[in-house]
């Protein structure tokens, strides 16, 4: 079966296979997520390189999984020590070659974010029933010696928007970290409760597809021209 490449963007690669999961109520792969945080971070580049990093779900399995020499090749290569904001996605998997819930080896995606100034992890997690939460401190121990940070707080975040169904916490990781990118590098002084309500969620599936359709129809003209 041809599973052709839609867009090939930075560190991301995205097949047709991965787009059509972007279809409810499907549950977004780890390729999706990561290609997400890939464009956040070049979206914010001017007002962000130097102070933030958006982890992928692929490096940050192996940062929970891996052994401390791994991790410190990571976190050098990723300058966390530096870095002001760390977004990192988490899942509940234990695989330490993928993350994501479409092969069966996790089932819950959620999103923490380190802030250096109140040195901090927020935990995101759009579980009524804070499933991720072992994942998320378990990340986060892993994640304090490289940070250069010094007895972090960890808070999970009581107003994070709750998903109203059982296939959607990989959109709410998007939406989430897409209005924590906005508020932080950007203008949007909105609560976390009104900036993702249920119709942001909704209408993030649609915004994503139409979002990798665009980079994609972009690039073959640029490479027309």
């Amino acid at each position: 079966m041809n599973d052709a490449v839609v867009l090939n963007y930075h560190d991301s690669l995205l097949r047709e296979s991965d787009v059509r999961l972007l279809e409810p109520p499907a549950w977004l792969n780890d390729r999706l997520i990561g290609f997400f945080f890939d464009y956040l971070e070049h979206e914010y580049a001017d007002r962000a390189a130097e102070t933030s990093s958006f982890v992928t779900p692929d490096v940050a399995q192996l940062i929970k999984l891996a052994d401390d020499d791994e991790i410190a090749f990571v976190a050098d290569s990723l300058r966390l020590s530096t870095k002001s904001y760390v977004f990192v996605v988490v899942n509940d998997s234990e695989s330490t070659t993928t993350a994501t819930n479409n092969d069966g080896t996790g089932s819950h995606w959620s999103l923490l974010v380190y802030t250096r100034h109140d040195n901090a992890f927020r935990h995101y997690d759009s579980s009524p029933f804070a499933s991720n939460a072992s994942s998320a401190r378990r990340t986060a121990l892993k994640l304090t010696p490289y940070l250069f940070a010094a007895n972090p707080r960890f808070v999970d975040v009581a107003d994070c928007p709750k998903q109203a169904n059982g296939y959607d916490c990989g959109v709410h990781v998007v939406s989430v970290a897409d209005y924590l990118a906005r508020h932080y590098f950007g203008d949007d002084r909105r609560s976390i409760g009104e900036a993702v309500d249920a119709s942001v969620v909704v209408a993030q599936r649609r915004r994503l597809h139409d979002l990798i359709y665009g980079l994609a129809r972009e690039q073959r003209e640029s490479q027309a021209t």
